[in-house]
């Protein structure tokens, strides 16, 4: 069964690979920072590590140890959906399954 993922238009084959629950990062505290005069509240480490994006969950296509594709899901939940849906198409035999980034298909 061929599954494409709507938002990037990927397609990938689940005759030769698997989705997997891949990285789930984010979304990340932003660091206090106030001039409280020396030694104010400042937590350690890189700013630039810190101050980073919302987050996001990625479904990864691997085959046996190679990550194929990685598709940007709407998060984590979406993630475990996204394999229940795949899984649940192909216990039905169709062609192809058309798969939204909240994780469910397109109708």
């Amino acid at each position: 069964m061929y599954v494409q993922f709507v938002p990037t238009g990927n397609i990938q084959d689940t005759a030769k690979s698997l989705p997997q629950i891949g990285a789930i990062v984010g979304p990340y505290t932003i660091p206090v920072i106030g001039n409280n005069g020396f030694g104010g509240k400042l937590t350690s480490g890189s700013l630039a590590y810190q101050i980073a994006g919302d987050g996001a969950a990625f479904l990864n296509w691997m085959d046996k140890e190679e990550v194929l594709a990685r598709w940007p899901m709407t998060n984590a939940a979406a993630v475990t959906t996204g394999i229940a849906t795949i899984m649940t198409a192909l216990a039905v035999p169709q062609d192809t399954l058309f798969l939204l980034a909240d994780g469910t298909k397109q109708p």
